[in-house]
């Protein structure tokens, strides 16, 4: 007798669909659902060819069909068992007409196969990134230096005054001396020298001094003795700041004064000059 399904070709079936490569998944659980029930209906059909022999008097009020073949009616009928196992055979009694069978329970069955996880094959690696490279750039326009004009070079700041006209004093303190000032405009920290010629004389015996001043502080005070009347001379006077002067505006003047005597003294003509000495 042949029970179930023919699971040759439904094996063969499902080998020659397109799930074995489409979906290998899905392929390996159709498989593995046909083979469990292939595998659970050899172990029924094996527990029922293992039943032991039960004698049994039964006359069939028509033919039954047990495991060994069709039955005649009326014949005597030997029903297999092993323990309990009997409830297939019951039930072929019961659809025979008869009632003379026993009622006993069926032991529990074959524990069944433990289930598998399918892990289907990895998938194609797809496809690397593409790399688009843009068009290069306008190349930009030529640069250009400006070169700024050609200026003269710095002067070193100097001033100079001079005077042929005779200028007479008899004070007893410094006084300017008539034209003989100028300004001295520094650009960056220099020192200052300057330098005080004068043709001098005097009407009598007496003694001239002379200073350079600058910015209302004299400095390098000098005197010189005149013989009387018609005594002339040539005195200097020369002078360096002792500090660095910032950058700034400075008045310098030259100055005389009666030192000593009772007559006039005179300075007959100056020359008076400034020089910056750029530190």
């Amino acid at each position: 007798m042949s029970l179930g399904p023919d699971y040759g070709r439904l094996k063969s079936s499902l080998s020659q669909s397109k799930e074995q490569k489409d979906n290998p998944a899905l392929y390996q659980t159709i498989l593995g659902l046909i083979n469990g029930m292939q595998l659970f209906q050899e172990n029924i059909l094996a527990a029922l060819n293992s039943i032991g022999i039960i004698t049994t008097t039964i006359v069939p009020g028509n033919t039954v069909e047990t495991l060994d073949g069709v039955n005649d009616p009326g014949a005597l009928v030997s029903y297999s068992r092993e323990d309990h196992k009997h409830d297939l055979a019951a039930a072929l009694l019961a659809s025979a007409g008869t009632n003379n069978f026993y009622p006993l329970d069926g032991e529990e069955g074959p524990r069944g196969e433990d289930g598998f996880t399918i892990i289907g094959p990895r998938g194609p690696q797809g496809f690397a990134g593409l790399t688009i490279l843009g068009e290069d750039g306008k190349d930009g326009d030529d640069g250009y230096v400006i070169i700024p004009p050609p200026t003269e070079p710095e002067q070193i700041p100097s001033q100079y005054v001079e005077s042929t006209t005779p200028f007479t004093t008899t004070s007893a303190t410094f006084v300017d001396i008539t034209g003989c000032t100028t300004t001295m405009v520094l650009n960056h920290p220099s020192h200052i020298a300057i330098f005080l010629n004068c043709e001098v004389s005097s009407t009598g015996n007496s003694d001239l001094g002379l200073a350079i001043n600058i910015d209302g502080t004299d400095h390098d005070v000098r005197t010189t003795h005149l013989l009387g009347a018609g005594d002339a001379g040539v005195m200097s006077v020369i002078h360096r700041t002792a500090t660095i002067h910032v950058p700034g505006s400075y008045v310098i003047k030259g100055r005389a004064k009666r030192a000593a005597g009772a007559d006039t003294p005179s300075v007959d003509a100056f020359d008076l000059l400034a020089i910056a000495l750029i530190s």
